[in-house]
């Protein structure tokens, strides 16, 4: 086992080993060294996943939000995991679509736009605002939002951030990646 271990292309060093556990008895384990760059993109692919059910479960709520402006699932304190304040965050999503506003960008791509805190704010000022979210159910209710609002130059995504193929170079102003390049697997995906 370990010797064809050793000969996959994507494994730099291997060794397996007999482990005695006490609730489940003798087994192999084997321990990898992956080889430099081997498996990233589909170790990333397999994060963004991970990330995906994470907020399709936050955005998830047991009362829908009608106005994504006010759309604040899954916005919680790291330190103490308690919502945070709506207050805050209403002047947060204001200062950071006047800096965005402030570049005069009218083709807009966001990256990661969740529930629609910043879309909300920006679209009617846009000729082309693109949305793109991995969460079916932020997308869903989004696209519900922007025809019930009119706004057709809204459009919305299931996707995630490393999968624009389809996008002309060149057809926006601005990428916005507010407050979801933290959960990016690594610098390559960023770039």
């Amino acid at each position: 086992i370990e010797a064809t271990l050793q000969r996959h292309p994507a494994v730099r060093e291997a060794v397996v080993q007999l482990r005695d556990d006490p609730a489940t008895g003798p087994r192999l384990v084997a321990y990898v060294v992956p080889a430099a760059g081997a498996g990233d993109d589909e170790a990333a692919v397999a994060q963004v996943a991970q990330w995906r059910d994470v907020f399709e479960e936050a955005y998830t709520t047991p009362t829908p939000v009608t106005d994504p402006r006010e759309a604040f699932a899954g916005w919680t304190s790291a330190v103490t995991g308690a919502p945070l304040p709506r207050d805050e965050m209403r002047a947060w999503a204001e200062a950071t679509c006047a800096v965005i506003r402030r570049t005069g960008a009218r083709r807009v791509l966001e990256l990661g736009c969740g529930t629609g805190l910043l879309l909300a704010r920006l679209a009617d000022g846009c000729t082309r605002y693109v949305g793109c979210d991995p969460s079916p159910t932020a997308i869903a209710a989004l696209r519900d939002w922007a025809a019930t609002a009119g706004l057709a130059q809204v459009e919305l995504h299931e996707r995630a951030a490393h999968d624009l193929d389809d996008f002309t170079p060149g057809s926006f102003d601005a990428v916005v990646l507010n407050s979801v390049v933290q959960y990016f697997p690594g610098e390559a995906y960023l770039r």
